[in-house]
């Protein structure tokens, strides 16, 4: 049989077994369900693990030691793979989103002169949402990111998501998902 078939193949299986939708996703051995949650009092709704708890403070001041760390921090029992919000009280548009994402960018390409950027995007979402991801140098080992910033309540929402650069092609597509499923809440 052709080889680029049978890795097409297998692409495919692998891909449609990392839909949040359903039941489970299974993720480098990890089982994990995905379900709505809602932040923020209510005005964010999006799908998360909920085997994901939130960040320990002790471990948020070591692991995000700026005084702007996240509002909040959903992690994975190790701690490696984190998911974090900050709705942010300064009035921000749909029509903002495209150049925050960007004005982001530079900020990390200047911070990070070493990152490695893969792909920056407005989803297509019914809420405008602007992401980009990148992989920069860390003490153990590369790390992976994903900004994404969208309006919620006229707000600014700032998503982040970070896990060893070594994961990327697994989570990339299920964070995507992750981004899409954002709805604006009560």
């Amino acid at each position: 049989m052709n080889e680029n078939l049978v890795k097409a193949r297998e692409s495919k299986t692998r891909q449609e077994s990392l839909d949040i939708e359903k039941e489970f996703v299974e993720i480098y051995n990890e089982i994990l369900h995905f379900e709505r949650i809602s932040l923020f009092r209510d005005a964010l709704l999006i799908k998360i693990p909920k085997e994901y708890e939130d960040m320990p403070q002790n471990y948020a001041e070591i692991k995000y030691p700026m005084t702007t760390r996240p509002q909040i921090i959903k992690t994975s029992q190790d701690t490696t793979i984190n998911i974090c919000f900050s709705l942010h009280n300064e009035k921000f548009l749909a029509s903002d989103v495209e150049e925050t994402t960007q004005g982001f960018m530079e900020i990390i390409r200047r911070v990070h002169p070493t990152a490695s950027f893969f792909m920056q995007a407005i989803l297509p979402n019914k809420i405008k949402i602007g992401m980009f991801d990148f992989k920069v140098p860390a003490i153990d080992c590369d790390a992976y990111h994903i900004y994404a910033f969208a309006s919620i309540k006229s707000k600014l929402l700032h998503f982040a998501f970070n896990a060893p650069a070594a994961k990327r092609e697994m989570w990339n597509p299920i964070i995507i998902q992750v981004l899409n499923s954002i709805q604006e809440g009560l």
